[in-house]
């Protein structure tokens, strides 16, 4: 700074530091309160600087006699016997032992029951159901009978055909008015079926929801502190973990079931159907398909899961695959780049990040593009092996009925009931989440059978029934779970005796705060033992040990909450709940209250933020060190605890500690870089490249000729002496002469107008970046997303049209049963055969071409789908990187939120693009197929009739969209803004409990915490389960309400079709071919039915856009403004006043 002349800002607490700053500012109570130079401030009369350096060189003296009184004593007397000079020593041998013991535990932590995990994850999920069985068992009787009762529905198609062949018009009548109202009882039931199977299917599915969060968190919680060193056990990680992918493990269970049932209950109704009312030969026929699908369909799940040599990479052990790899790469990218966005926004990082998170979301784009060319094929290969087989049963259906070996109806009856079979093959190929399902749930089990190394909620373990409080090492050899190869501690032995007070210093890295998470048992060590009282803390209980211990750290780690409930927290939970009283005491030892009562408007009411963001260093530390004074432990564990304070306070709250500790005869373990805090110690041990170096009390270790410990004392003394000399000509100089104009003492002022003004300026201010473009966001999100995708404009039209020709080639060739109606109706056996090859080839060029177009549908969907979630990723993290830091300050915008929010949810907007345009060329395919059907090959009556049908449908199924995404005066809480939604703030508030958890673990686990966290996040994870179970109760109404509606439209234009072929209007041929083509259109409304993700992909479109939209209010990345072609560095601050965007009640400036 002197040779450079460069302009420096300097923040100190210790004047030493500042004595040769040109000008120096003090500040009180958000006021400049004095400026000048270090001489000048001396001269005002009882002013604050002064007042802080004359408290200093006193203090200084102290030091200066005290060290020169050691130094004279010295010299007087030879070494004593305290003072132990250690060599330091070391053994590769040891150490390699020490890795391998270190790697073969953690093996056998994770590794526990993974067999069991990996072998029968759908049992095990489903024996968690127990509380549930009835609404499961429910769930699969009323899906079972739906599925029975279509199938069984389909078959009476063949009976509406021998009612139209009749000749006589009044029994046609008569019958078609029965065969009406027996549909429409059939609609109903099937209908409420669905119904009431989506409902108890809801139920079942977010109590389980709930039970394996719970769980979740409480083996996290239960874990050692060595799996959370690991990368795949980060914050951000176990967030996302449990908020998306937790969530999808009920589709192996609930959805699993509920096709299960479908299933057994369509294949049960259809093998009746054949055998009651067709011949054995075609049910031999048609069980050979069955079996062959049976065989089909698993090569589908094959890929969906992995076969079975990936199906570790994908699901067993997700976290080693290389997509899995890459996801987690992106999500800690983006985790430490909100986390420390102060850090990354001061050095210009913000493009290093994006860089960074764009190249690994573009490797995780690349994976899916590889599964979206190899998905459809195999999906494609499937289906056409299984279309190829009907295609041979229908030609030897024909076969049977030219030989006259059956009849129209017993040809016909397996051909319609198949329909009905169709339904749950179509719901099993749309479970496109069972991959994430199944991973999650293979990483659920692994982490509950996983047998932690400490167990931090163990009953185990015996207690003593007195604590004296003696801490013993003895030849301890450890090295960090997550580097194994690099030793810390190379054979500890250190006596901490009863009641004393040990400190332990040197150089960083020579493991000194090791000792302290090796006396917490975060850790074992690989060899040798701790021992309390002579008893090795392996065998005392976990909790009951840390019980005893009150820690500090010198990184202190602070809760969301008031600044009571912080300190509180330090009292154990067998001990009761904290009273004000011992708040307030613990927090006066700690030279607290002060500043909580007179400097904070809400006392000790006052939220101190995420991770404490709105206090200060010196405040969280003592607020930290009440909240371990108030624990009142055994054993004091000081690791740098007054390194944040300023001069006065650390004064204060040194001579607190040391009042505490001479009193109460407390073992203590102190860990100093700055020997002045420890000059009282009984016994100081010195460390130095992983071993004990020497020993003794401050006087004998003064005494090692060449000591390391007399070596940083004789620094620290020269050092000293300089601020004493410098500090006495100051002072003489500053009686001498008149106070300096540079020297001004300010008024402290205030103004609650100018707080109120300020305030609303600054909520106005964030107001206008938050919502700017909110209208154009909620209003077109589709629309914008879809420009978004110009660059795959040409993969998107192709998937269009393969999908409309796909759906159009469906309903025509559903249209095509009444041609093999006819052909079977035909009494020349010859022509019979001759037509039946005819339309077999025919039918069978039809079933290719669909196969084929929704195959190249399926690849195409998946390269526009991947390269949007990867272009909108890449935006997201710039829009986040441009964002001013008071964006992060709030709750929704914290790491592990956004974190989520890019990982899964970003992933399914793509649903609102390229799988809705996929939708809506399959509906204008089907349709416009269907229509012309009926054009063509119908009457002009029954065109209008099916069209009012088509209106009808456009009219209710929005209503089952409505529900999905909210209705007009919800969409904005589910959708647009999502995070204002209860659902989501109790979900986010589950977001933010286990991220703080996880983030200050070893908080969590020195204070007993963990419990509290469990009941914390369990509460919030069951208000998001009674949320679900309300919409599961809700949304299966609707939608068979609408069904109800849609079918009953179907029952009376069927009656009517009747009614004409009874007058003689139209033929049999065409009143049959609507009902046959209209089946071709009910494929895309299955498909329609079955995205369950369109709420969460449109709520995560909005707040994507809300955020591409935000103006900042300081871009980061921005490009606007001038730059000076020369910076002297001059900065000046002008009338500011200031408060925090997330507390804009409290003025800070």
């Amino acid at each position: 700074m002197t040779k450079q002349k460069r302009t420096t800002i300097v923040i100190a607490h210790r004047l030493s530091t500042i004595r040769h700053a040109d000008h120096i500012a003090v500040f009180q109570e958000g006021a400049v309160v004095e400026q000048g130079t270090y001489a000048s401030l001396m001269t005002i009369p009882n002013g604050l600087f002064r007042s802080l350096s004359e408290k200093q060189e006193a203090l200084l003296a102290q030091d200066k006699e005290r060290m020169s009184v050691i130094s004279s004593s010295a010299e007087l007397r030879l070494p004593e016997t305290s003072a132990e000079e250690v060599p330091a020593s070391s053994s590769s041998k040891a150490q390699a032992q020490s890795a391998d013991a270190v790697a073969e535990g953690a093996a056998d932590g994770v590794e526990a029951g993974k067999a069991k995990a990996e072998k029968t994850p759908i049992l095990r999920v489903v024996r968690m159901q127990n509380d549930q069985c009835l609404s499961l068992i429910l769930m699969c009787i009323f899906s079972g009978c739906a599925a029975a009762l279509s199938t069984y529905a389909f078959y009476e198609m063949t009976v509406v055909m021998n009612i139209v062949l009749r000749t006589d018009s009044s029994r046609m009548r008569e019958d078609a008015v029965n065969l009406t109202i027996e549909l429409g009882l059939y609609a109903v039931a099937i209908i409420v079926s669905f119904t009431l199977s989506g409902l108890f299917n809801g139920l079942a599915g977010s109590s389980l929801t709930a039970k394996l969060r719970s769980r979740g968190i409480a083996a996290f919680m239960r874990q050692e502190i060595g799996f959370f060193d690991f990368e795949e056990n980060s914050a951000t990680e176990l967030t996302a973990f449990l908020a998306e992918k937790v969530d999808k493990v009920k589709i192996i269970t609930a959805e699993a079931l509920d096709l299960i049932a479908q299933l057994l209950g369509g294949v049960t109704s259809f093998l009746l159907v054949i055998v009651l009312y067709s011949d054995w030969r075609l049910l031999l026929a048609w069980m050979g398909l069955i079996v062959l699908q049976g065989v089909t369909m698993p090569m589908q799940t094959a890929f969906l899961l992995g076969g079975e040599s990936t199906e570790q990479q994908k699901a067993g052990n997700a976290s080693k695959s290389k997509m899995a790899l890459a996801q987690a790469s992106a999500n800690n990218i983006i985790g430490e780049a909100v986390t420390g966005i102060r850090t990354v926004a001061s050095f210009n990082l913000e493009q290093r990040f994006y860089d960074g998170y764009t190249s690994t979301a573009a490797t995780v784009s690349s994976y899916q593009k590889k599964d979206a060319c190899l998905g459809p094929f195999l999906i494609g290969l499937t289906n056409f092996i299984m279309f190829g087989a009907m295609g041979a049963i229908f030609y030897y259906s024909v076969w049977l009925a030219n030989m006259e070996i059956v009849t129209f109806t017993k040809a016909l009856a397996p051909m319609m009931a198949v329909m009905g079979v169709m339904v749950p093959m179509i719901k099993a190929s749309s479970m496109s989440d069972l991959p994430q399902a199944s991973a999650a749930a293979v990483k659920l089990f692994k982490i509950f059978d996983r047998v932690p190394l400490i167990d931090s909620l163990g009953e185990s373990g015996m207690t003593l029934p007195k604590v004296d409080g003696e801490i013993e090492l003895k030849d301890v050899k450890f090295a960090y779970p997550s580097a194994p190869e690099h030793l810390v501690c190379k054979g500890y032995s250190l006596v901490v005796p009863a009641g004393k007070t040990v400190a332990l210093c040197g150089p960083s890295g020579s493991g000194k705060s090791t000792i302290i998470q090796l006396v917490e048992r975060f850790y074992d060590p690989l060899e040798g033992v701790v021992c309390l009282d002579g008893v090795d803390i392996k065998t005392l209980n976990v909790r009951w040990l840390r019980s005893q211990l009150g820690l500090v750290s010198q990184e202190p780690v602070l809760f969301q909450g008031s600044i009571s409930e912080n300190i509180a927290f330090g009292k154990p939970a067998e001990a009761g709940e904290a009273t004000t009283v011992e708040i307030e005491e613990a927090a006066k030892m700690a030279n607290a209250h002060e500043f909580i009562t007179q400097d904070l408007n809400e006392g000790y009411s006052t939220q101190v933020g995420q991770g404490g963001s709105k206090l200060s260093g010196g405040q969280k530390q003592r607020i930290a060190i009440a909240r371990a004074l108030i624990k009142k432990p055994a054993i004091l564990l000081l690791d740098e605890a007054t390194s944040a304070l300023d001069n006065e306070s650390e004064r204060i709250v040194q001579a607190a500690l040391d009042d505490i500790m001479t009193k109460q005869k407390r073992t203590t373990i102190v860990i100093a870089h700055r020997l002045s805090t420890i000059r009282h110690a009984d016994h100081i041990a010195v460390f130095q490249e992983g071993a004990v170096v020497e020993q003794g009390t401050y006087a004998s270790l003064m005494t090692i000729p060449n000591g390391l410990f007399r070596s940083l004392s004789e620094k620290q003394e020269a050092l000293l002496a300089q601020d004493k000399e410098r500090m006495s000509v100051i002072s003489s100089s500053a009686e001498l002469r008149l106070p300096e104009t540079s020297a001004e003492e300010v008024p402290a002022s205030s103004s609650s107008k100018a707080q109120a003004q300020s305030a609303d300026a600054v909520a106005e201010g964030a107001a206008d970046g938050v919502e700017a473009g909110k209208a154009k966001a909620e209003k077109t999100p589709i629309l914008r997303v879809v420009r978004m995708q110009n660059d795959q404009c040409l993969s998107l039209i192709l998937m269009c049209i393969f999908s409309g020709c796909a759906a159009a080639l469906s309903t025509y060739a559903f249209y095509e049963m009444t041609v093999v109606m006819n052909i079977v109706l035909r009494t020349d056996s010859s022509r019979m055969r001759e037509d039946a090859v005819n339309l077999t080839i025919e039918l069978g060029l039809y079933a290719v071409a669909i196969i084929v177009s929704f195959t190249l549908s399926g690849l195409f969907n998946g390269l526009a789908g991947s390269s949007l979630t990867a272009k909108l990723r890449s935006r997201g993290i710039a829009a986040f990187m441009r964002q001013e830091i008071g964006f992060f300050d709030f709750e929704e915008n914290s790491a592990t939120e956004l974190t989520a929010f890019l990982a899964e949810k970003v992933d399914k907007v793509k649903i609102i693009t390229a799988e809705a345009l996929d939708l809506i060329a399959q509906l204008l395919g089907g349709v416009t197929s269907f229509l012309l059907v009926i054009v063509l090959y119908s009457d002009w009556r029954l065109l209008l009739a099916w069209m009012g049908l088509i209106v009808l449908q456009g009219v209710t199924m929005p209503m089952q969209t409505a529900f999905l995404l909210g209705g007009e005066s919800t969409e904005q809480q589910k959708a647009g803004n999502a995070s204002k939604s209860k659902m989501a703030l109790a979900q986010a508030s589950a977001n933010n409990i286990i991220g703080e958890a996880v983030t200050g673990i070893r908080t969590v686990a020195s204070f007993n915490l963990e419990q509290r966290f469990y009941d914390g996040y369990t509460s919030t994870a069951a208000t998001v389960s009674s949320y679900q179970k309300k919409d599961a109760c809700l949304g299966p109404f609707l939608i068979g309400l609408t069904n109800f509606i849609m079918f009953g439209a179907m029952g009376a234009i069927f009656y009517y079709s009747v009614w004409l072929a009874n007058m003689e209007i139209v033929t049999f041929t065409k009143a049959l071919a609507p009902m046959m083509a209209v089946m071709g259109v009910m494929v895309p409304m299955i498909k329609a039915s079955s995205m369950s993700d369109l709420p969460q992909a449109s709520a995560a479109a909005v707040k994507l856009f809300k955020i591409f939209d935000r103006v900042p209010l300081i871009d980061s990345l921005g490009e606007s403004g001038m730059t000076l072609p020369k910076v002297d560095g001059e900065i000046e601050l002008k009338d500011v006043k200031f408060a925090y965007p997330s507390a804009p009640e409290h003025l800070v400036c």
